[in-house]
C-alpha cells in the first residue's frame, strides 16, 4: 500500500500522526506500512480507508494504479508503445463483446 496510502494521505493533507490518531494504529506501524516495511490486514486496511474517507477497494485500486504505472515507466520505448497497442487491443475487445447481441435464452452480459 505504500504508493495509494501516501498519496491518499496527502491529497486529504493528513499527516502519519494525524492519521495514527485517526485509526488508532501507531505512527510508526503506518510508517513501515508506507514504506512497505509491514504489510497491513484487512481489518487495518479498512480502517485506513475509512480514516482517509475512500473504501478498501478505492485503497486497492490506487496501489494497483501506481505499480502498472512504475511497471510502464520502466519499460524501453518500445516496450511502452506495445503495451499501449496491446491495451488498445484490449479496449477493442471489450467493447467489441459488450456491442454483440446476446444468443437467444442468454442473458445480456453486464460489466461492473
Amino acid at each position: 500500500m505504500t504508493s495509494a496510502m501516501k498519496k491518499l494521505r496527502n491529497d486529504r493533507a493528513l499527516t502519519l500522526e494525524q492519521l495514527a490518531d485517526i485509526t488508532g494504529l501507531s505512527k510508526g506501524f503506518l510508517s513501515q506500512i508506507e514504506t512497505g516495511k509491514r504489510q497491513a490486514s484487512q481489518a487495518t486496511l479498512q480502517l485506513i480507508a475509512d480514516a482517509l474517507g475512500c473504501s478498501m477497494s478505492a485503497l486497492i485500486a490506487e496501489e494497483l494504479s501506481a505499480q502498472a504505472l512504475r511497471v510502464f515507466e520502466a519499460l524501453s520505448q518500445d516496450g511502452r508503445r506495445d503495451a499501449l497497442r496491446y491495451l488498445h487491443f484490449l479496449a477493442d475487445q471489450e467493447a467489441s463483446a459488450a456491442s454483440a447481441p446476446s444468443s437467444p435464452g442468454q442473458a445480456p452480459r453486464t460489466h461492473s
